[in-house]
């Protein structure tokens, strides 16, 4: 007797399963279904996806090395929550690998690639215009990722990516963290100008004082918010 269900499924591949997982938990996150500081708890995260807590467990392992994720020893694993000195740290150390890889694109950098990231200025401004903050993040996320893999050094990607998964979550949490977001488009214009006059030293210190300003109107904006929280 042949059973009616020969040559009808196909075997599933526990990576692709592994990556639907990772996805699914990295958009909750970034989409704020999951808030900030909250517990992932696996046995919860596998019911409602009606699987096993193995592939979650691998899941949160993965979003936890990207930056997604914090875990404690004996309290479980945590969505991250940035208080102000993180940020003042994470855009210290954007302002290191960043400015390394700048010097490090600029001797090979290519028209095509300048054109490539000018592109995605014309995306920021598109999402200003709209004030959709989430394609915003996106499209800057984006423009920094691209200038950082310039330098065709991979470790210093890996560690660019590790921190600014970070950030991507913090960006969607705030919304409102910019008064007009065509100003923080507008900045990436001179680190265009300086790609294109081909002196290392002049895209180098436009790119750290295009970061370094980021930083002081994020930093100055969360100051901002706990005075009013207080008062």
């Amino acid at each position: 007797m042949t059973s009616d269900t020969n040559e009808v499924f196909k075997q599933v591949e526990e990576k692709s399963l592994r990556e639907r997982v990772i996805g699914s938990i990295r958009e909750a996150i970034e989409s704020g279904a999951i808030k900030p500081g909250s517990r992932l708890v696996e046995a919860s995260i596998a019911e409602q996806m009606g699987i096993s807590r193995a592939p979650v467990r691998e899941a949160i392992q993965h979003l936890e090395q990207e930056g997604f994720v914090r875990s404690i020893p004996r309290k479980g694993s945590f969505v991250i929550e940035l208080a102000r000195q993180d940020i003042a740290e994470i855009y210290s150390l954007r302002s290191a690998l960043e400015g390394l890889a700048i010097k490090l694109a600029m001797p090979s950098i290519t028209e095509k690639e300048i054109q490539d990231l000018e592109a995605l200025v014309v995306d920021m401004g598109a999402a200003a215009d709209k004030r959709d903050m989430s394609q915003l993040v996106e499209s800057d996320h984006g423009f920094h990722e691209y200038l950082v893999r310039l330098s065709n050094n991979s470790r210093l990607v890996h560690a660019w990516l590790r921190m600014s998964a970070q950030m991507r979550v913090f960006f969607m949490m705030k919304d409102k963290l910019y008064k007009d977001p065509i100003d923080i488009v507008r900045t990436h214009d001179p680190i265009i100008e300086a790609l294109r006059s081909g002196d290392p030293e002049l895209a180098h210190d436009s790119l750290i004082q295009h970061i370094v300003e980021a930083g002081e109107l994020v930093i100055a904006s969360i100051d901002e918010e706990e005075s009013n929280i207080e008062a």
